[in-house]
């Protein structure tokens, strides 16, 4: 929107690093991996996107695929809460 292409795409590797970083270090935790997961999943997919935008490139599938995974993983942690093996409360 601002035009800022060098800057959104020095920015990409740093914040889906930090995204996967944050899901990697919950991954013992289903209340909290799945989630995660997919927020690194929809960001992946943002990023992308982005970048087919800002230089033309046909990334249009490899983001709609990884936005499908990250609700793939949302979905399943729903089914696992409807099946009680997580829950919605914070676990230490």
């Amino acid at each position: 929107m601002l035009k800022l292409k060098l800057l959104g795409t020095c920015l990409i590797a740093p914040t889906v690093a930090v995204a996967f970083i944050i899901a990697w270090r919950t991954r013992r935790n289903k209340n909290l991996f799945l989630p995660n997961l997919a927020v690194a999943f929809w960001i992946s997919a943002n990023s992308t996107w982005m970048l087919g935008e800002f230089f033309e490139l046909p990334f249009f599938w490899y983001s709609l695929a990884l936005f499908v995974g990250g609700i793939g993983l949302i979905g399943w942690f729903f089914i696992l809460l409807l099946q009680k093996k997580v829950s919605l409360e914070q676990a230490s």
